[in-house]
C-alpha cells in the first residue's frame, strides 16, 4: 500500500496505528479519500497531533487509479485548545453540580427551618435589613397582633406604638452589632386590634442576628413568649401575700 525507505508505523503513536491501518486499507479497497487525526513522533521524540487526507488520483473519470496523494497538516496547537475547552467544560459541569447540590442543600435546611418556626408553639419572625421588614412570621406571632396584616411591612409600620417603648433603638443595635438581647416578662403596650387603643401585655422574648452567605448581618430573628397570664397571677398573689 505504501513503500517508504523507512518503518513509517514506528512515528505513529501505539494508539493510533491499528485503526489507522484499518481505515486505510478499507479506503484503499474502496477506492475513496481517506482521513484521520493521529500523534506523529517529532525528532525529539515527541508526539504532535497531525491531520492526515490521502485522496486516490486518476487521469480520467472511471479510469483506474495512478496514484494516491496524501497530506499531513499539524493540528496539535488545535487539538490542544480543543482539548482544554472541552476540560474546562468538564470543570464547570462539575462545578455547576456542586453548585446546585450546594443551593439545594440550603434550600432545603431553608425549609426545615422556616417548618419549625411556622409550627414552634412559641411566637417567631424573621425581620429582614436595616428597617427590620417582616420576612416570616407563625401563627403564634399573628396572635400577639390578630386584626392586622403584618407580612411584608415594618415592624414600625406594623407597630408605630413600640418606637416610642425603645424596640426599635434595640432591634437597630443587633443589627449593628450582631449582640444577641434577650429579656423576661418585659411589659409591651401593643394596638392588637388596629382600633388606636393600647393594651399592656407581658413578654419574653430573644432578638438574634441571622447573617448571610457572606457573613454579614442581613436580619433578625425574633422569638419569645407571651407571659401575660403568668405575671398577672404573680402580681396578683404578691398582693395578697
Amino acid at each position: 500500500m505504501y513503500r517508504l525507505d523507512f518503518d513509517w508505523r514506528s512515528l505513529v503513536h501505539p494508539e493510533d496505528l491499528p485503526p489507522l491501518i484499518a481505515n486505510a486499507r478499507e479506503a484503499v479497497k474502496q477506492n475513496t479519500e481517506f482521513q484521520a487525526e493521529l500523534r506523529i513522533r517529532n525528532q525529539h521524540g515527541q508526539y504532535r497531533w497531525f491531520m492526515n487526507k490521502t485522496t486516490p488520483v486518476r487521469l480520467e473519470e472511471n479510469t483506474a487509479i495512478r496514484m494516491w496523494v496524501g497530506s499531513c497538516t499539524d493540528i496539535h496547537g488545535t487539538k490542544q485548545m480543543v482539548q482544554e475547552l472541552l476540560e474546562a467544560n468538564e470543570q464547570m459541569a462539575a462545578l455547576s453540580d456542586q453548585v446546585q447540590l450546594a443551593f439545594n442543600k440550603a434550600e432545603a435546611e431553608r425549609k426545615t427551618m422556616e417548618r419549625l418556626i411556622i409550627e414552634a408553639p412559641a411566637f417567631f419572625c424573621i425581620l429582614k435589613g436595616p428597617q427590620h421588614q417582616f420576612e416570616l412570621i407563625n401563627d403564634k406571632y399573628q396572635q400577639l397582633l390578630p386584626a392586622k396584616n403584618i407580612k411584608g411591612r415594618t415592624v414600625a409600620e406594623v407597630m408605630p406604638e413600640v418606637v416610642e417603648q425603645g424596640f426599635i433603638q434595640i432591634l437597630d443595635k443587633v443589627y449593628q452589632t450582631g449582640k444577641t438581647f434577650s429579656a423576661e416578662e418585659v411589659p409591651i403596650a401593643l394596638d392588637r386590634q388596629a382600633t388606636g387603643e393600647l393594651e399592656k401585655i407581658y413578654v419574653s422574648f430573644v432578638y438574634q442576628a441571622i447573617y448571610d452567605e457572606k457573613q454579614q448581618i442581613a436580619g433578625i430573628l425574633v422569638c419569645g413568649n407571651e407571659v401575660s397570664e403568668n405575671v398577672r397571677l404573680r402580681q396578683q398573689l404578691e398582693a395578697r401575700y
